[in-house]
């Protein structure tokens, strides 16, 4: 949709090689004091700038728009009809449509609409051209949130609004994971307060309070307990706007994933060992339950510990832009020689495995049928 912004820093996004943005920080808005996020104008130009000024310049890809991936190898043209075939067993396929992700716009709505209503997708909302007595927002996740957050910034007013929450969701102050010398010093507390929140908890949900109480977590409702986590991050300013939002309907239904694609091909490019590829690749599934924030967290940092012990991978993540890890806990060098600085994550290494094992702990008191989820995920997997 044409007024989508990222939700997180442009400098976490895009491909390793080329910056997205220029690293300056909002003076206006509702992001004011943070640095910037990319419009979808400019990640369309961004990616446009990157296919044919540096990939395809390169020799080294080939592109094949307007293709059906039919399986084995094989992909055929929708407009001629032209068929292609892969390489042998040299070739390594990465199926970006494992996660079958499907948007609002991509099909009918799976409730139903009356007649007479006025019924738009995210991506006509703007181009709406006539007032309306009252907006309905259906969803709570990242979109719900941007079309409300842009009626509000387009001087609707907030009693004109009605938004359809299925379940409450836990938000990420976006300001803990800002890059920069001046951020540094909250960025470098978010880990040792998130160990020191999972260290004193005594279930699930004290931890998902204490993580509040430390304001790393933000919910819409105080008297609502939100039992939704997507990873969906806001500025305060945005939060303060969107609890402005009173007439909320909760009856009914209806992370960073372009650094595991530049880190996927670092361990694909540096090590031969398929097991060995396997393990510094294990997958952290996308977050639904409020549990799965302690899910995330604990085969976070468990990932994060098997990196650090391969010094051919720290040597790629000291170089690697999209590491928001990296960007959070990077430090200048007093002496201006890298080599001699303390690697900080090896530093809180006892810490972090002592709060992975508390984790499972407080993940092992859940009812069974969740139980026995997060083992699959956390201790089977």
């Amino acid at each position: 949709y044409l007024f989508v912004q990222l939700h997180q820093p442009s400098a976490f996004y895009s491909v390793n090689s080329k910056k997205l943005g220029n690293d300056i920080i909002d003076k206006v808005g509702w992001n004011k004091g943070l640095h910037e996020l990319a419009t979808s104008d400019e990640v369309l130009s961004y990616y446009d700038q990157v296919l044919n000024q540096h990939f395809l310049p390169s020799g080294r890809v080939q592109y094949f728009p307007n293709c059906n991936y039919e399986g084995d190898g094989k992909f055929v043209s929708m407009l001629s009809g032209k068929s292609f075939q892969m390489a042998g067993s040299s070739t390594r396929i990465v199926d970006f449509t494992y996660m079958r992700v499907k948007v609002p716009s991509m099909g009918p709505p799976a409730y139903q609409v009356a007649s007479g209503v006025s019924f738009v997708t995210p991506n006509s909302l703007s181009k709406v051209s006539q007032p309306f007595a009252n907006f309905t927002i259906v969803g709570a996740g990242k979109t719900g949130i941007d079309a409300c957050l842009w009626l509000l910034s387009r001087g609707i007013d907030v009693s004109k609004l009605t938004w359809i929450m299925p379940r409450d969701s836990w938000l990420f102050d976006r300001s803990e994971s800002q890059p920069g010398p001046e951020f540094a010093a909250k960025s470098l507390s978010v880990i040792p307060t998130q160990i020191e929140a999972i260290m004193a908890a005594t279930s699930v949900n004290n931890l998902l309070k204490r993580l509040e109480g430390a304001q790393h977590l933000m919910r819409i409702n105080d008297d609502v307990w939100p039992t939704m986590f997507r990873c969906a991050s806001v500025s305060v300013a945005e939060f303060e706007q969107l609890k402005k939002i009173t007439n909320i309907v909760r009856q009914g239904r209806a992370c960073q994933q372009v650094f595991s694609a530049a880190f996927i091909a670092h361990i694909e490019a540096a090590y031969s060992d398929d097991e060995m590829k396997n393990r510094l690749c294990r997958p952290i599934p996308h977050p639904g339950q409020d549990f799965d924030w302690l899910v995330m967290t604990c085969l976070n940092f468990e990932n994060t510990m098997r990196w650090h012990a391969q010094p051919e991978t720290v040597k790629w993540l000291s170089q690697a832009r999209l590491d928001w890890v990296g960007a959070m806990l990077a430090t200048a060098s007093t002496d201006g020689d890298s080599a001699t600085d303390q690697d900080p994550v090896q530093a809180m290494a006892p810490k972090i495995y002592a709060a992975c094992e508390k984790l499972k702990d407080l993940l092992a008191e859940l009812p069974p049928k969740d139980a026995e989820r997060v083992k699959a995920q956390i201790i089977d997997a």
